[in-house]
């Protein structure tokens, strides 16, 4: 997926309220969350959504 799709989809994992993607684009697919949070977590970054949908 293209930015800033992935961005923002990092910075509301962080917990940021950086808010959904507006028209064109499109929310992050299931796979893109799961990766940035495995990513997210190994990288040091915290992840407020682990162990909420999008295990890392």
């Amino acid at each position: 997926q293209v930015n800033p799709i992935p961005i923002k989809q990092a910075m509301n994992l962080a917990g940021w309220r950086a808010g959904p993607c507006r028209l064109p684009l499109t929310e992050a697919s299931e796979e893109v969350c799961r990766q940035l949070a495995r990513e997210m977590v190994s990288l040091g970054i915290p992840c407020a959504k682990t162990g909420g949908g999008y295990d890392a």
